[in-house]
């Protein structure tokens, strides 16, 4: 069954994950923008927030982008293992673990917009882990025999002569 998750995972429409890696970058700049906008309060924890949020942008910048942040050798180095090691439900469980903390530090509008686009991006991964249910391409659509079922059967009343129709006055 493990193996089973892999391959569907692995079988994910090429346009779908591009486009959820074209959101990851919007979410890294949402990220950054809004962990900037953070940094301007005044409160302590909120500045901590901001801090977070500012890395976190940097680190899914790197991990959905990886030529954004080429010069810089040990982001690309993570960006490669995680691409070969990490599942789509592991980096959903990831970005999830990261976009909270900086909602439960700050709860202001600005750490609620940059969390809540990780948080989006997270229930993407999610959804590409998840695939296309119910259209199993190994089993084509064949409709049952029910001739012999003795349930289906028993239900149907026979057809005698002396069945009186209720329509009929």
């Amino acid at each position: 069954m493990a193996g089973e998750n892999q391959q569907r995972s692995e079988n994910a429409p090429k346009t779908l994950r591009f486009l959820v890696r074209i959101y990851g970058l919007v979410a890294a700049f949402i990220l950054v923008s809004a962990g900037l906008f953070v940094l301007l309060t005044i409160s302590g924890k909120c500045v901590i927030a901001g801090i977070v949020q500012i890395s976190l942008g940097v680190l899914v910048l790197a991990l959905e982008v990886p030529l954004c942040c080429s010069y810089i050798d040990c982001l690309v180095q993570v960006s490669n293992w995680v691409e070969s090691h990490f599942r789509f439900w592991m980096r959903g469980l990831l970005y999830l673990a990261g976009a909270l903390p900086s909602i439960f530090l700050c709860l202001e509008l600005s750490t609620i917009i940059g969390s809540g686009s990780l948080l989006l991006l997270a229930s993407l991964y999610g959804l590409l882990f998840i695939g296309k249910k119910g259209a199993d391409k190994d089993k084509p659509f064949t409709k049952k025999d029910r001739s012999n079922d003795i349930e289906v059967k028993s239900l149907l009343k026979p057809k005698d002569k002396e069945s009186v129709d209720l329509n009929t006055y």
